[in-house]
């Protein structure tokens, strides 16, 4: 499968992006529909989200929640379109020279508190990052050198190894700017007090009851049509998809195939599904027994029936993962997956010494939709094969915290895990490295293998993209053979808003979002 971004288009996108519009603008107007309504000023929003965020510090964000109310106040150099393909935002354009990532910012640019966006302010953001150690630092230090200010309008960063992969890194949350005159005047609390340089600019928040941010009148960019928006955490999948379909809500997200039909029949409602870009697995720690065994970790991987899963308990709504990377990132090679084959489960765990089976907990959360339905059926096939799964299920943030321990001693043996990533070097380094154990990186499994992790890097910093291809094809074939993850599935994106609701964006993978060209007849 082709990649999102070449090395090539990587590379040429400063240009590219100059031009494009130019392009554009000159191309004769073919014929089309009667045209749509005049977008309309004004008007609250109100977004239904799955759960309430745990911080709104860029640097420290997590998950999903935290990142969807994030986005609506910061940005980063660049962005995702709704195609996925990367364009210019806080940056206006860019070389680079070797690992030399060079980025002319944009001029004028303030934040909500009155401060100036200046390089400084960039450099700002990613020397926070290390010297507090927050979550992402994971992200950074593995890849960058340092970081100059080169002039107030610019920002050189210098990368370890000549990087194709950077750009798609700059478009993560943790990767958002806030203002260095926040971070002065709330210290830790500017988890709750966010200052970026976003369409919207922080109200208020209401734990377990709301976000409200309302327009940035001194955006950069088209002020947004909106006055304001308001993030509730609705946790229940009914009650969320029930309050979009009565107009309780505008928009809600995190939605499933049990309820898409019904909302498709709806004459309010617009539903849009698209394949998802956030991984479905169980992982398993590796340093504890039984898993510490290849065998164990193999035969439970042929123990899963995940034809059946998608089938009936993701009506459809889901496509089969049979390795950690998903289709369409950057980097993905197709790799062989674990049939399905109870025999051949039984006979590994007998060869390992587990003839009997044996017993295990496995932690899950109530975040993610379908949970109790697939859990269910994971303890289930695991009983046929004779392998005991009792179920731990927390909240969300218990949940997290118990995720976030070291593994080395962690009580935790197999859980339910989700992953996005912006490619495969950094997917499967971020999630099974030697550099990156919990709580500083994002390796809960305790897995590690030094000749996966030379192989992936080296895929990741080559920039001879057949070479590279061949590199981080070896090393998703590595890490499917050695199975520390039992890989399941990549749940569609389903999201619904009323049909009131024009313009809003679609990041492929779920995020979805109103920006500052979204409006409400």
């Amino acid at each position: 499968m082709s990649r999102s971004l070449s090395r090539r288009s990587f590379l040429a996108l400063g240009a590219a992006a100059t031009t494009s519009s130019l392009v554009a603008a000159c191309a004769p107007s073919a014929p089309g529909p009667a045209p749509a309504a005049a977008p309309r000023r004004g008007g609250s929003l109100i977004l239904g989200a799955s759960a309430d965020p745990l911080t709104l510090d860029p640097g420290a964000i997590t998950d999903e929640a935290s990142q969807q109310s994030a986005q609506l106040v910061f940005e980063s150099l660049v962005r995702y379109t709704s195609e996925r393909k990367v364009e210019p935002s806080l940056a206006e354009s860019w070389t680079v020279n070797d690992r030399d990532w060079t980025f002319k910012l944009r001029k004028g640019v303030v934040f909500h508190d009155g401060s100036p966006f200046n390089a400084a302010a960039v450099k700002a953001h990613f020397d926070r990052i290390a010297a507090e150690k927050l979550f992402s630092q994971s992200n950074w230090a593995p890849y960058i050198v340092r970081i100059d200010v080169v002039d107030e309008g610019t920002v050189r960063f210098v990368t370890k190894d000549p990087d194709p992969f950077f750009l798609s890194r700059l478009v993560s949350t943790s990767a958002s700017i806030e203002s260095p005159d926040s971070v002065k005047k709330y210290g830790k609390d500017v988890m709750r007090n966010p200052v970026g340089t976003g369409p919207f600019r922080f109200g208020e928040w209401v734990k377990d009851d709301r976000i409200v941010v309302t327009r940035s009148e001194t955006y950069w960019g088209q002020k947004a049509y909106l006055d304001k928006v308001t993030v509730r955490p609705l946790p229940d999948l009914q009650a969320r998809s029930i309050a979009v379909e009565s107009g309780d809500v505008h928009m809600a997200i995190g939605l499933t195939a049990d309820v898409r039909d019904r909302l498709k029949a709806s004459p309010n409602v617009t539903v849009v599904e698209t394949t998802g870009l956030f991984n479905t697995f169980v992982g398993m720690n590796v340093l504890k027994k039984p898993f510490d065994d290849i065998r164990v970790r193999q035969a439970l991987n042929h123990a899963i029936d995940k034809q059946a899963i998608v089938k009936n308990t993701y009506q459809g709504a889901a496509v089969e993962l049979p390795g950690h990377v998903m289709q369409g990132v950057p980097g993905y090679a197709q790799t062989p997956a674990y049939a399905y084959d109870p025999p051949k489960a039984k006979q590994l765990l007998a060869a390992a010494g587990y003839a009997n089976g044996f017993t295990t907990t496995l932690l899950s959360s109530t975040f993610y939709a379908k949970d109790t339905e697939l859990i269910s059926y994971l303890q289930q096939q695991y009983a046929a094969v004779g392998v005991t799964v009792k179920i731990l299920q927390l909240e969300w943030t218990a949940y997290l915290q118990q995720l976030r321990l070291d593994p080395r001693n962690s009580p935790v043996e197999m859980w339910r895990d989700s992953r996005g990533s912006g490619d495969a070097s950094f997917g499967i380094l971020r999630t099974y490295g030697c550099d990156f154990f919990r709580p500083n990186g994002g390796n809960t499994n305790g897995y590690c293998n030094p000749s996966l992790d030379a192989i992936a890097k080296q895929g990741g910093s080559t920039v001879d993209q057949a070479k590279s291809d061949e590199l981080l094809a070896q090393a998703q074939r590595l890490l499917t053979q050695e199975a520390p993850s039992v890989w399941l599935f990549v749940p569609n994106a389903i999201v619904a808003h009323s049909k009131k609701v024009r313009d809003p964006l679609l990041i492929r993978g779920g995020t979805f979002t109103p920006t500052e060209r979204t409006w409400i007849e």
